[in-house]
């Protein structure tokens, strides 16, 4: 008897394996598609970042010249600016900012030009920081990467896309820019 019932509910369960097989199988086909898109996706949005996630910017303290002579701090700032990518990237323009405030420097006032920057670490010559108290600074960079996309990497190290803008647009800057001063250190 016990021996009827299981042989009767194996089979039942063989059946119904056998009638919705091709259900499962569909299922599974979508689940595969579905995770396929996903990768996809997500393998185009790396891609995007791949070359703006490479480029930095900081405060070089440092005397940028390599003479013992000291920099003046009150006449002039370096920026350091590393492009760890194997792409240029363009109208680039940096500034020191508050780390405090959410906001990147703007105008032409506040902020440094440089056309091109390609692969390699540089530096380039900024206004002078305003020494306040209760500030903390650092740089802020915007460019438009090789693929022609807009970004801007603010003073805590916060990388962002900015669609429908140009960086000009971002920066407030003054069309034609002036290009600002900069050294190749390697």
């Amino acid at each position: 008897m016990i021996l009827d019932f299981i042989q009767k509910a194996f089979q039942t369960a063989i059946k119904f394996l056998i009638d919705f097989a091709p259900v499962l199988s569909s299922l599974g086909t979508i689940a595969a598609f579905i995770g396929l898109f996903v990768q996809i996706r997500k393998n185009r949005k790396d891609e995007q970042f791949s070359q703006a996630k490479n480029i930095s910017c900081w405060i070089d303290a440092d005397n940028p010249t390599g003479s013992d002579t000291p920099l003046d701090k009150k006449s002039e700032t370096w920026i350091a600016l590393l492009n760890d990518s194997n792409l240029p990237i363009y109208d680039v323009i940096v500034s020191v900012d508050d780390i405090l405030s959410s906001e990147i420097g703007v105008g032409d006032d506040r902020c440094s030009y440089c056309s091109i920057i390609p692969s390699g670490h540089y530096l380039v010559l900024t206004h002078p920081i305003d020494h306040y108290m209760n500030h903390i600074f650092n740089a802020s960079v915007s460019f438009r990467d090789s693929r022609g996309r807009s970004w801007t990497r603010n003073a805590n190290g916060e990388l962002t896309e900015v669609r429908k803008k140009t960086v000009f647009e971002i920066r407030k800057i003054t069309l034609p820019p002036i290009e600002t001063s900069k050294k190749r250190i390697y």
